[in-house]
């Protein structure tokens, strides 16, 4: 596994500083490793002087023989002895190997998760809204991307609105937005058939069966969770130890929500 860093510094020798960090890394462990193998497990990419006299470099450690355990000690015990060098201004993580394979494990389970609450939203939006299923959030104060797609080409790519939903978007479901143009008034006349329909469109928006309500009060808090770490593993940001505990138990909460949804779902008679 290779890890990736960029130093400011005004070091005249940062082989050595590099050299002596790993060394210091793998001893602290009980790993003994020669000169010509920490040698060979470094690379400069890159050196060269800033404006203001310091300079930018970047260098490419392998890591060998470090148990996942042990992984983050390891990691510390470098930055730290690098960080503590009198010649180092900043040091900045860019690329770790490690880190990008157990994100790819979060991204998976974060991506099932949302198909499956996305199912799970066609059904309730399907039996609110029966008329029109590929344009079924008018009603909700929901941002899409410029680029989505029209009715015609979501039926053409066997998808739906809920595909081009950000996270956030999400938590606007549970209630519509308020009408406060006219444009909205005149939108719901419009597709109105008599007054009747018209008091009915007004007064009663919005989702009204008791079970999917509970069932969208109920995922908020969990889903605002995931967010947090998707955005993290989208952007390869650090994720703390408290937000991953925090994931692990939203990650479960709402599994048990799409279960408890199924459930009751299949004891209805059609």
């Amino acid at each position: 596994m290779k890890i990736r860093f960029q130093i400011v510094h005004d070091s005249e020798n940062i082989k050595e500083m590099i050299l002596d960090a790993m060394k210091e890394a793998y001893d602290n462990l009980y790993i003994e490793k020669s000169d010509d193998e920490l040698n060979s497990f470094y690379e400069i990419k890159y050196n060269f002087q800033l404006r203001n006299s310091k300079s930018i470099a970047g260098f490419e450690i392998e890591v060998d023989e470090i148990s996942a355990e042990n992984y983050d000690a390891f990691l510390k015990n470098i930055a730290s002895k690098i960080r503590d060098d009198e010649h180092i201004f900043a040091l900045i993580k860019f690329h770790d190997e490690t880190r990008f394979e157990s994100y790819l494990n979060y991204y998976r389970e974060i991506a099932e998760l949302e198909m499956q609450l996305r199912e799970i939203l066609s059904c309730i939006f399907y039996y609110e809204y029966s008329e029109d299923f590929y344009n079924i959030l008018e009603e909700y104060q929901v941002n899409f991307p410029k680029d989505t797609p029209k009715p015609e080409e979501l039926q053409e790519r066997l998808e739906n609105q809920f595909f081009y939903l950000t996270f956030s978007n999400y938590f606007a479901l549970e209630k519509p937005k308020e009408i406060k143009q006219i444009k909205d008034i005149s939108t719901i006349l419009e597709s109105s058939d008599s007054y009747k329909d018209f008091r009915n469109n007004i007064c009663n928006r919005g989702i009204k069966n008791e079970k999917h309500l509970d069932f969208l009060a109920g995922i908020k808090q969990n889903l605002q969770t995931i967010e947090n770490v998707r955005n993290a593993v989208a952007h390869n940001r650090t994720i703390s130890s408290r937000k991953l505990g925090h994931y692990e138990t939203a990650k479960n909460h709402l599994m048990e929500k799409y279960q408890e949804y199924w459930e009751e779902t299949s004891e209805v008679k059609l």
